[in-house]
């Protein structure tokens, strides 16, 4: 009994780690990717890397608040009221999203031409296509994204 208690135990753990180790290598992966595709000078790199991780934050937050949208409940398990206000919060996350990118556009071409913005938010939705189909097709994240 002892020890099936303790392997479950161990099991959830793995569960906890695995899923933080797999956000740290998706988030690595896609920082290399990043700095593959933009094959940033030391002056760009100082300026942007920063910038970089105080708007990632800000994403991580939203994608947080996003998962808890739904208070750990399933869809079949909430009522109308509930879908409805998980619908209205869900919105105002989109919004905020959005002008979180306004503002990092922003930001982004007060330091660096168009150009290199452009190149940036392109290589992220790279990125992110070549993530989703990694998991889609190989059920994978947080392995190595290579830029074609």
């Amino acid at each position: 009994m002892m020890l099936a208690t303790a392997q479950t135990f161990a099991q959830n753990t793995d569960t906890t780690n695995t899923w933080e180790q797999r956000k740290k290598q998706y988030k690595a992966d896609k920082i290399a990717y990043i700095s593959a595709a933009m094959n940033f000078t030391v002056e760009d790199a100082q300026k942007f890397w920063p910038l970089y991780n105080k708007y990632d934050a800000k994403y991580d937050q939203v994608f947080c608040q996003r998962r808890h949208a739904y208070n750990g409940r399933t869809l079949e398990q909430m009522n109308d009221a509930e879908c409805a206000a998980a619908m209205d919060k869900l919105g105002e996350l989109d919004m905020l999203e959005m002008q979180i990118h306004r503002d990092y556009e922003k930001e982004l071409r007060q330091l660096f031409p168009a150009k290199f913005v452009l190149r940036y938010f392109t290589a992220e939705s790279d990125f992110k296509r070549k993530a989703v189909n990694r998991q889609k097709y190989h059920g994978q994240i947080g392995t190595e994204y290579k830029k074609n």
